[in-house]
């Protein structure tokens, strides 16, 4: 930048060009993602470092035995059936099994959380209904 006012001083043109590319910044409606109020529709573009944001959080969330993703309905399915799809192919969304004989691990580095396409699937909240606040 001072360059530019220098050479801007001087009466010679001067271009900057700043690029975003790959820097993983944009802008993000964050009325968008409540982690109080997770419940909904998800298409997240998982090239996009928010979207990734948003799977870790909403894992967390499984984690903490307070929401999970919805299973599809599947006939006479022998696994258990996909709960989204990555790229229109099914997929399954899974907290890998701990090491100690957990239900699941809860070390963030143990997710394997995909880092392209778009993944699409429904999340239901387990929060316990606050009875005096809400308005239901």
């Amino acid at each position: 930048l001072f360059k530019a006012a220098k050479e801007a001083a001087k009466g010679e043109e001067f271009v900057m060009e700043i690029s975003a590319l790959n820097c993983g910044l944009g802008i993000i409606d964050t009325s968008a993602f409540n982690p109080a109020e997770p419940a909904g529709e998800y298409d997240l573009d998982m090239s996009d470092v928010a979207s990734q944001g948003i799977l870790t959080s909403l894992f967390r969330i499984v984690a903490a035995g307070r929401g999970t993703f919805v299973e599809k309905l599947v006939e006479k399915s022998k696994s258990r059936p996909p709960n989204a799809t990555l790229e229109d192919q099914p997929y399954r969304l899974d907290l890998p099994k701990g090491d100690s004989g957990e239900q699941f691990s809860l070390a963030e580095a143990d997710w394997k959380l995909p880092t392209a396409g778009v993944l699409k699937f429904s999340f239901a909240s387990a929060r316990a209904r606050d009875v005096e606040n809400d308005l239901l």
